[in-house]
């Protein structure tokens, strides 16, 4: 089997829809940009106490809107900060719905639901 290029290859046909974040990590899984934050952001990364957390460890709800709630090993250095904005920028971007599920979302059919004939094609 060719191994990676497969596995790009599907990867690149579905999109995680993060509506709950109870089975996405935060860090290590790509649900917001085009790589993981922990690629996008390898200082902010390696500074936070949550690597291994799903995204629904990383905040809480209050009164009906999510609110992040990072913990760092250390305070942020003045020049560190606009990667911590860039970042926040970001994640407002991102929506979760409280109490509602996350879920791969297929591209390549209008249905958004895997089908062998639709990959098929693709291929």
């Amino acid at each position: 089997m060719g191994g990676s290029n497969e596995s790009k290859w599907f990867d690149s046909m579905v999109v995680r829809k993060v509506e709950k974040g109870d089975k996405v990590l935060f860090w290590c899984n790509r649900w917001v940009g085009q790589q993981s934050l922990a690629n996008e952001f390898p200082r902010l990364y390696l500074n936070s106490l949550q690597k291994e957390e799903c995204i629904i460890n990383m905040g809480e709800w209050a009164e009906g809107v999510w609110r992040w709630n990072f913990r760092w090993h250390r305070d942020w250095f003045v020049w560190e900060r606009e990667v911590v904005e860039r970042l926040s920028l970001m994640l407002s971007e991102a929506t979760l719905v409280e109490g509602g599920e996350d879920s791969w979302i297929w591209k390549q059919d209008r249905t958004r639901n895997y089908l062998v004939k639709s990959s098929y094609l693709a291929l």
